[in-house]
């Protein structure tokens, strides 16, 4: 009957007219006329008319919600991380890239294609025995939900930006005005004391009545529910332990063609260790005058003084002077072209001529030549193994997944027909939770299918759910603990002591602020530490390192404003025990230049250097945002 109905709909003139028209479409504009009637990717963003899609929105805050449950440890309740906030912040991020991004192609600023696949080879997560595997490279990227031309685009990017700030950071010119302001301020000592507010200071003065235990236990009676938990049952296969299986151990042969094949494809990599001399370029200095130095330098090499003593003695170089100009070892795409170039084709201990770059003018001296060798047959035997097996079982894997899923679907109340059909164990766990559960319910995948809808309301299997260790797992309710409220007694100890921390933070916060205001009025401050029974920690001439007293009560001290007229700067510091210190500041000693070590004057020429590079670029993104047009 329907399908007499379906037939006489068919024959209708409306009907004819529909099919006609789809007909014409086709005709004239082919099957990718579908995607004209199909909505098109969703934007989240566009940014000088570069799109940000949705979809790599949701990929990039996936991303991010992974790492940070990571971060948090395996027993990390996913639901403490706000979806909503991650995706706007994740949002603000992708602009950002996309803007540094657009700055740096602006500004001819790029990776080589050497430079982005050196990048990926070298990476150590990609690396079994310190050479690059295709296979875990590709099971990593999948696990995060990058494909390889996706993740290379970040890699691309990643590069491009960090040479846009490496150009940055070489260009700012430190003046000597700026070296003595900066020694005057970032070597400034100051004299110090301060009273701690503790809970134990505060101990007798506070007290909690049984009264307001049991009244705050009946206002807050949800705090005090047991936690709901679950007894499951489960079975579970694992890829690593599939692989064991004889079946897909390789010959003798197999291992040696295959570790063949791989030594053909490897790449040698030479890396060189430089020493150098820099001469900077500057107001006092241009290219000629830098170049005449590094050229005596040269002569006076030659003539037989020592490298080492002359980078000492005149490099502005202040990561490696003190090293005697020793640079390390280094591949290609390290250093800056002329400079690379000049490296890269000296034999060990030959001199190079002078060297233009914009970081001044080099004289640069080949110490030693590495080049990596792929590692011999033993060492790389039981790496090639596990790689077979693990290529050989994947797809016997991948089957037993799918059995897996398919029997919890179809005999959806009981795991039977997985332990018999399968071979697969069954087992059992007790005490599970929302938050964390005894092995191997430490995972939020686990947990978020255990407290599922169709296993904890309807009583069904899980599907087949497959973990980052490449375990796979098919769960079900045994039994269902519900929460219930926890008596007074149980939780009296805990809402005491809740009630006496809230109590004492807030006498803290009442007695430094009273404190303070009595301090700047004038009152001698002997008087005020008598007032609460405490003695000043005095600490004198201490500089912003300082690890005597807690860094957040240095750094307290140190924003405060120097005293006017021999008085003395009065403020507050809040530690991380809940505590809070009352600072005075009584002396300020601004630092000298002329009494820094060596190795403190060139700390801090890089600190301000640094300083100054990142306030350019910070100066070179904000234009580029305030020009862009952004559309969110």
């Amino acid at each position: 009957m329907l399908l007499q109905k379906m037939r006489d709909r068919t024959q209708t003139l409306l009907f004819k007219v529909i099919i006609g028209a789809i007909i014409f479409v086709l005709l004239v504009f082919g099957f990718g006329a579908i995607n004209v009637f199909t909505p098109g990717e969703r934007i989240a963003a566009s940014v000088n008319g570069e799109d940000i899609s949705e979809q790599e929105l949701l990929n990039a805050a996936e991303r991010r919600r992974q790492t940070l449950l990571a971060q948090l440890g395996e027993n990390a309740d996913p639901n403490l991380i706000d979806v909503n906030a991650l995706r706007s912040s994740t949002l603000d991020q992708l602009i950002n890239n996309k803007l540094i991004d657009q700055t740096s192609i602006d500004l001819g600023v790029s990776a080589s294609e050497d430079q982005i696949n050196q990048a990926i080879l070298t990476t150590p997560d990609f690396q079994i025995e310190g050479v690059f595997d295709e296979n875990t490279y590709r099971r990593l990227l999948g696990q995060v939900g990058l494909s390889p031309l996706g993740y290379k685009e970040l890699v691309t990017t990643s590069l491009a930006q960090n040479q846009l700030r490496t150009g940055l950071t070489g260009s700012p010119i430190l003046l000597d005005w700026e070296l003595e302001q900066g020694a005057k301020v970032l070597a400034q000592k100051r004299d110090i004391a301060f009273l701690l507010l503790n809970q134990e200071a505060v101990a007798e003065s506070i007290s909690v009545e049984e009264e307001e235990i049991a009244a705050f236990y009946d206002a807050n009676e949800p705090d005090f529910m047991s936690a709901e938990e679950l007894e499951l049952e489960y079975v579970a296969a694992s890829l690593s332990k599939l692989t064991l299986d004889p079946e897909f151990a390789p010959t003798e042969e197999e291992l040696r063609e295959r570790y063949e094949a791989a030594q053909q494809d490897f790449v040698a990599e030479e890396q060189r260790k430089g020493s150098h001399i820099l001469v900077q370029v500057n107001e006092d200095r241009d290219v000629a005058a830098a170049t005449a130095i590094i050229e005596g330098a040269r002569e006076r090499i030659l003539a037989g003084e020592s490298f080492a003593q002359l980078a000492s003695e005149l490099s502005d170089d202040p990561g490696s002077k003190d090293n005697g100009g020793d640079l390390g070892f280094a591949a290609r795409g390290v250093y800056v072209g002329a400079f690379e170039e000049s490296l890269f084709s000296l034999a060990t201990a030959e001199l190079s001529t002078p060297v233009v770059t914009e970081f001044g003018v080099h004289l640069i001296r080949l110490e030693e030549i590495q080049t990596t060798e792929y590692p011999s047959f033993d060492e790389r035997r039981d790496g090639i193994a596990t790689e077979i097996r693990r290529t050989r079982a994947e797809g016997r894997f991948e089957e037993l997944v799918a059995n897996m899923d398919e029997l919890a679907f179809n005999e959806p109340e009981s795991l039977d027909s997985l332990v018999e059909e399968l071979g697969l164990e069954r087992a059992t766990v007790k005490g599970v939770t929302r938050q964390a559960g005894p092995a191997p319910f430490t995972t939020p995948a686990l947990l978020g299918a255990a407290f599922s809808v169709d296993i904890l309301d309807n009583g069904y299997n899980s599907k087949a759910i497959r973990t980052e260790s490449d375990d796979v797992y098919v769960l079900r309710l045994v039994e269902r603990t519900d929460p219930k409220l926890r008596s007074l007694d149980e939780v009296h100890d805990d809402i005491q002591t809740r009630l006496l921390a809230d109590a004492a933070q807030l006498r803290i916060e009442e007695l430094a602020g009273s404190l303070t205001g009595k301090l700047e009025d004038g009152e001698d401050s002997s008087q005020v530490a008598d007032e609460v029974g405490l003695e000043w920690q005095r600490l004198e001439r201490i500089d912003r390192n300082n690890r005597t007293a807690d860094p957040s009560i240095v750094r307290a001290a140190f924003d405060l404003s120097p005293p006017i007229e021999a008085g003395r700067s009065v403020g507050q510091a809040s530690l991380p025990t809940n505590a809070t210190a009352v600072i005075v500041v009584s002396a300020v000693y601004d630092g000298d230049k002329s009494a820094l070590s060596e190795q403190e004057l060139a700390s801090m020429r890089s600190q301000l250097m640094r300083r100054n590079s990142d306030l350019e670029f910070n100066a070179l993104f904000e234009t580029a945002r305030a020009q862009a047009r952004i559309n969110r």
